[in-house]
């Protein structure tokens, strides 16, 4: 690879990463607005209709939002920003998912704030074991008996079975 191709590939991958950080940045300025249209109901005017659904708002193309983002957005919105005093654009680099379990489980700031250290540094393999913990699971290294079960699914009809025929 010659260096222009190089330096193209590093300036490529770098627009890249400034683009989702910036979505990142931006779906947390949405939380807020989201949480208030839900709550006053705005979404039935903006779509001209008192029947219209939560979910048909989000489903709108200029919207597209699954209905589940927004619940775990505002479950990390009024578990760490609202009662724990965290801003959330302090905290748009962390992971969606992470950020949700953290704010379903953590029970006070300070607690928060560790977790959320520990899902930005992390290996993925170490965050399982931190996930398992929170969940209530045995982690990867306990010592526990492993219980490995093949299990097998129908690629027709999605039936599951284990490997016995149970």
């Amino acid at each position: 690879m010659t260096e222009q191709e190089t330096q193209k590939a590093f300036d490529t991958c770098k627009q890249l990463k400034t683009n989702i950080k910036l979505i990142r940045e931006k779906q947390v300025e949405n939380i807020p607005l989201l949480e208030e249209i839900f709550l006053h109901e705005w979404y039935k005017v903006d779509m001209g209709d008192e029947e219209a659904s939560w979910t048909s708002f989000l489903g709108q193309p200029e919207v597209t939002i699954p209905r589940s983002h927004v619940q775990n957005w505002l479950v990390i919105k009024r578990n760490l920003s609202d009662a724990f005093g965290i801003p959330l654009e302090e905290i748009s680099d962390v992971k969606i998912s992470k950020l949700y379990l953290i704010a379903l489980h953590a029970a006070s700031r300070d607690e928060a704030e560790d977790l959320i250290s520990k899902a930005r540094t992390l290996l993925p393999g170490e965050w399982r074991d931190v996930e398992n913990k929170l969940k209530g699971k045995h982690e990867s290294n306990d010592g526990h008996a492993h219980d490995f079960k093949h299990l097998l699914q129908c690629k027709v009809c999605g039936l599951k079975e284990t490997q016995n025929g149970q």
